[in-house]
């Protein structure tokens, strides 16, 4: 099986394949995890892409942790990787910039968007991500370009655009874990489980493990 890939991708077409911003905070980041309608204008050329586990730590709450790609402990038990993608973008509802985060069914669509020729770039035009989980697992998003206001963004926005990218940067959140790190979120010691009796399992999409309540805090801010 392929390993996933990490970095910054060169476009949206899909043969694709240390910057730190520091001053961010959870306001800087979306990723559409409540269902309705997200209203968005991309402001970089392309995306970065990683990949993510869902595991349970000792302590029975669900764990998000970027996967380590080399010798990782969680590929090895199993638990398969989902890939994942950040891109900077004006969400429209907010009037700001932020790193909007999203799963392969919507990258896809984005990506037949980019190669439909009444479209082309992201960056022209307003795209509409409807989000309703009642529609089923393959259906949960939808993307839809937007007619009206097309063509690039105006001199405010690109000010405000141009202010983000130099303080908030993709690629930091995409890096990949280190296996201590990987360990150290999950309860394990140098490999060791704390708990004796505990167990890594991989949560999948189990809507029973990945609750608000078992979630814990940390665990959406991207760091």
């Amino acid at each position: 099986m392929a390993q996933p890939a990490f970095g910054k991708l060169d476009s949206w077409l899909p043969e694709s394949g240390d910057s730190t911003g520091s001053l961010f905070d959870k306001d800087d980041f979306l990723n559409m995890k409540d269902d309705g309608k997200y209203l968005l204008r991309i402001v970089q050329d392309g995306p970065c892409i990683f990949a993510i586990h869902w595991a349970t730590d000792v302590q029975g709450r669900a764990r998000r942790v970027n996967c380590s790609l080399n010798d990782c402990p969680l590929c090895a038990e199993g638990n398969k990787a989902q890939p994942k993608y950040l891109i900077a973008a004006i969400n429209r509802e907010r009037g700001r910039v932020q790193l909007v985060e999203f799963g392969k069914q919507v990258y896809n669509q984005i990506v037949n968007l980019r190669k439909d020729k009444d479209w082309g770039d992201p960056r022209h035009f307003d795209m509409k991500i409807d989000k309703d989980r009642s529609r089923g697992i393959s259906s949960t998003y939808i993307v839809t370009a937007v007619p009206r206001n097309m063509g690039p963004i105006n001199q405010e926005e690109s000010l405000m655009a141009k202010d983000f990218l130099s303080r908030v940067t993709a690629e930091k959140f995409a890096q990949p874990s280190k296996v201590d790190e990987i360990l150290r979120k999950l309860g394990r010691a140098g490999g060791v489980a704390v708990d004796s009796s505990a167990t890594f399992k991989s949560t999948g999409a189990s809507a029973a493990v990945k609750t608000a309540a078992n979630i814990a805090d940390d665990d959406f801010d991207f760091q």
